[in-house]
């Protein structure tokens, strides 16, 4: 079996990662892989140590010698659209496209985007989705019956701790030396992620701080939020960090607020590291998740998210516990390689038949 991964780019984001984590386990069922790419990436590259090339987003190249081509992301999926046998393509869908591609881009942009997008992936014949929810979300959204669904829930390794940067140690040791509880939480820093929320929780509690990962166009909105409430002592942002997962050595608890989302790889690594999970309540986590798993709360409702983080402080063992058991159980990257093979070779059979 021969695949061609297209992605944007090979930048260190959540859907290149989850496609990373895939095709080492691939590669491991002895699956040949090629992965091809538009754009540089902006700032950190991810190594998917398989043979990548890049090619024109805007003249067509020859798969011909692939049994399938996977694509990640908006740009994948016209470039399929437009230049490639649409019986050979399959296409992961990792967000709910128009709330998401609204909350990251202006009217105009926002408009063509999801145009184009769509335009698009009505014309795929198999979407991977992560959850039911999201299924449902696409079939009412393209509307084609001729589309197949299937649901493959991520999968992540367990990774062992290494040292952090020497300066985030000290800031971070300045807070545990203080006595702080330390929420933490990563991504990207954009409205969608809803990081402002949870200075809310800092402003209620004065011996808890807050570690954010990530870097982003809504960070000078953040500082100058962190500076209006004078949280600036309880409050650390380092910016990108590759293998950001070693900060959670220092966590107490990891708080995923987004407001949508397609599934939250950072919260996947928290739940491998035992720590006790503070989660926005989106639909897409109702197939995965109870409230005796994670602790939910409505985004954007500070009382709600207040309610969260007192329900693990009363019950920190309890949620440790249940995080742990919600990753080796349901999000092994072995079980989502399986399940995407299984997929491949009943999508071959089907276009040979």
């Amino acid at each position: 079996m021969k695949i061609a991964f297209i992605l944007p780019s090979l930048e260190n984001r959540g859907p290149i990662i989850f496609t990373q984590y895939l095709i080492d386990e691939l590669k491991n069922n002895n699956i040949e892989i090629e992965v091809f790419y538009f754009n540089e990436a902006k700032t950190n590259s991810l190594n998917l140590n398989v043979k990548c090339r890049k090619i024109s987003k805007f003249k067509k190249h020859d798969f011909t010698k692939f049994d399938i081509v996977h694509t990640t992301m908006a740009l994948p999926d016209l470039y399929v659209s437009f230049f490639i046998n649409k019986n050979k393509w399959i296409c992961s869908m990792h967000n709910e496209l128009i709330k998401d591609v609204k909350m990251s881009h202006s009217k105009i942009k926002s408009f063509l985007i999801i145009k184009l997008w769509l335009s698009a992936i009505k014309k795929c014949r198999e979407i991977i989705v992560s959850s039911n929810q999201m299924k449902f979300y696409y079939e009412q959204l393209l509307k084609n019956k001729k589309i197949n669904y299937s649901v493959i829930p991520y999968g992540i390794y367990e990774k062992k701790y290494s040292e952090i940067l020497p300066d985030d140690f000290n800031k971070i040791d300045f807070f545990k030396s203080h006595s702080y509880k330390i929420i933490g939480s990563v991504g990207l820093l954009i409205p969608r992620k809803g990081f402002s929320q949870l200075f809310s929780l800092l402003e209620k509690d004065e011996k808890l701080a807050l570690v954010i990962i990530g870097d982003g166009f809504d960070r000078s909105n953040l500082e100058y939020e962190i500076k209006e409430k004078h949280l600036e002592n309880r409050v650390f942002l380092p910016g990108f960090r590759n293998n950001s997962f070693n900060y959670y050595k220092y966590f107490d608890i990891y708080a995923h607020v987004s407001y949508s989302e397609g599934f939250g790889l950072a919260m996947l690594e928290a739940m491998s590291k035992k720590l006790p999970i503070i989660c926005s309540n989106l639909a897409i986590y109702h197939d995965y998740f109870t409230d005796d798993d994670v602790s939910f709360f409505e985004p954007g409702n500070e009382k709600s998210l207040f309610l969260a983080y007192k329900k693990i402080i009363n019950n920190f063992e309890k949620y440790k516990f249940s995080s742990y058991k919600l990753f080796s159980t349901m999000f092994n990257v072995k079980t989502m390689a399986r399940n995407h093979i299984e997929l491949y070779s009943d999508f071959i059979k089907s276009q040979n038949s």
